[in-house]
């Protein structure tokens, strides 16, 4: 999950052997007081103090696949 500060043009990526929701918290401070921007993923919902955001890629990904499900028979 990358973690940035707005007016630093630092970006930190961290890979790990899992999704546990420890991992992102080791990323994020205390102090951070920003939205954070992840996916779906339960462990990121609570961890950012200002809200948390869906990615925008994952959105339209939802949406284009809710398009192309097939719609009961009016009939049943």
């Amino acid at each position: 999950m990358p973690s940035a500060v707005p007016g630093n043009s630092d970006l930190v990526f961290k890979l790990a052997d899992s999704r546990a929701g420890g991992n992102a918290k080791d990323l994020v401070s205390r102090d951070f007081h920003y939205v954070g921007i992840t996916d779906r993923y339960r462990a990121y919902k609570n961890l950012f103090s200002a809200g948390h955001q869906i990615c925008w890629a994952h959105l339209q990904r939802t949406a284009r696949d809710l398009t192309r499900i097939e719609c009961l028979d009016e009939e049943t």
